[in-house]
């Protein structure tokens, strides 16, 4: 990979670890919260919605994405449009975007 490209991927992936926080890290845990909070935001904010689609109840999902908010350390209509871009680049790049536990 040429030097600048290398250096473009990599200010992206910090800019995704930033906006996610510690949502970005690589376990099992994490990926639930990355996964239901990236299907919330698709529905609108909707959490029956949101349940539906991932099949769970939606005071599941409620927990989960108060519990995302807590990790990340601030609600996610901050910054929402990073959030859903971060969001997608952890789904699509994985290991790749995520930091070590």
């Amino acid at each position: 990979m040429p030097r600048r490209e290398a250096q473009l991927h990599s200010e992206t992936d910090l800019a995704h670890l930033r906006t996610l926080g510690d949502l970005a890290r690589d376990d099992d845990g994490m990926a639930r919260l990355r996964e239901t909070v990236r299907i919330f935001l698709e529905t609108g904010g909707s959490f029956t919605d949101a349940a539906t689609r991932l099949h769970l109840h939606k005071n599941t999902v409620h927990y989960r994405v108060r519990k995302a908010e807590e990790i990340r350390g601030r609600p996610l209509t901050d910054s929402r449009l990073d959030v859903e871009v971060a969001l997608v680049a952890c789904q699509q790049l994985g290991n790749r975007v995520l930091r070590d536990r």
